[in-house]
């Protein structure tokens, strides 16, 4: 199936060529460039808030991900964690579905890899119930597993960036996405 291969971003722009569509900003940008020339310091002071939860997430080995996989029965801390990773990747938030992602061979470099600008308001509206808790934390969850921690840190470093990002937009259009897939029911249905 697809949507088991590719997140919702890949999947609209795999529609968006096949339907004859160009697509208008094919780029994903790696962290370090989205903050060259930036005039928003906001923005700005959550550079190295990703920069640390990329580095955390590079240093994860094989095993840290297969000591994550072994838990069937996960505390909630974990569960959370592995909810908020699915819903970042358009899946369903489970932890069956996240071992579903955590099989991927490139699991943690398509973490690393992660297009940070692709957050969708629905996605950041989902995450703010795990934002919100107070257990929600890297330290807290890192006392439960080293993986967990650092997937703690990156979905939060990936929400905060997007929220902040959607905040200070003055003024917001359709996104690409939204428009292929509006054009492509147009002109299908």
């Amino acid at each position: 199936m697809l949507s088991d291969k590719l997140n919702l971003s890949e999947q609209l722009k795999l529609i968006a060529k096949t339907i004859g569509f160009m697509s208008l900003n094919d780029d994903v940008k790696p962290v370090d460039q989205l903050f060259a020339g930036s005039q928003d310091q906001e923005l700005e002071k959550l550079h190295p808030e990703l920069q640390d939860a990329n580095n955390q997430i590079s240093q994860l080995n094989k095993s840290d991900i297969v000591e994550m996989k072994a838990i069937r029965s996960p505390p909630k801390a974990l569960q959370d964690v592995a909810e908020a990773t699915c819903i970042l990747f358009a899946k369903a938030p489970s932890y069956k579905n996240f071992l579903v992602l955590t099989a991927d061979m490139n699991f943690t470099q398509n973490l690393v890899n992660y297009d940070i600008d692709s957050v969708s308001d629905y996605s950041l509206k989902e995450l703010e119930k795990y934002m919100s808790q107070s257990t929600y934390t890297p330290d807290y969850t890192n006392k439960v597993s080293k993986t967990g921690g650092a997937l703690c840190s990156w979905t939060r470093a990936i929400y905060n960036y997007a929220k902040h990002k959607n905040n200070t937009s003055l003024f917001r259009l359709p996104s690409q996405d939204t428009i292929l897939v509006r054009t492509y029911f147009e002109i299908n249905y």
